[in-house]
């Protein structure tokens, strides 16, 4: 899926589709999201959930990146929810990863993932900002 920027909606997908998203605009492109469960001892009260993605950015520009994202159960409900943040330093792509606890009874609940993707690029000429956002053609 590709997303279309300027606008303030945010993407569902199901979780297992994920890792198929890209978001792309002229100075970022955001893509490899995943969620990963990470197994405990049991018994164990606390879970741990991995949410990673990686992101490139053009190169010689000032910008920040924001991609939130929420969990959602089979009724919909929030089981999770983490913001994944990056900036540009050197070159080539960037993973950020988010490590959430969350209580054990909520691991393999993950039926569906909320997504917006947020950034601005700042502009050289008065510290101008352009803000970014997704877009789904079928917004929630």
């Amino acid at each position: 899926m590709e997303a279309i920027y300027n606008t303030n909606c945010a993407v569902e997908l199901e979780a297992a589709a994920l890792g198929s998203f890209v978001a792309r605009t002229d100075f970022v492109t955001v893509y490899g999201l995943t969620i990963e469960e990470v197994p405990q001892p049991t018994p164990s009260e606390v879970g741990i959930i991995n949410v990673t993605g990686c992101c490139a950015f053009a190169d010689g520009i000032s910008a920040g990146l924001c991609v939130m994202m929420v969990g959602c159960g089979p009724g919909g409900q929030i089981l999770w929810a983490c913001c994944l943040r990056a900036h540009p330093h050197g070159k080539g792509p960037q993973t950020m990863l988010e490590s959430l606890l969350v209580p054990s009874e909520d691991l393999g609940k993950t039926q569906r993932v909320v997504v917006r993707v947020s950034g601005v690029r700042l502009s050289n000429e008065n510290a101008a900002v352009s803000r970014v956002d997704v877009h789904s053609p079928h917004p929630r």
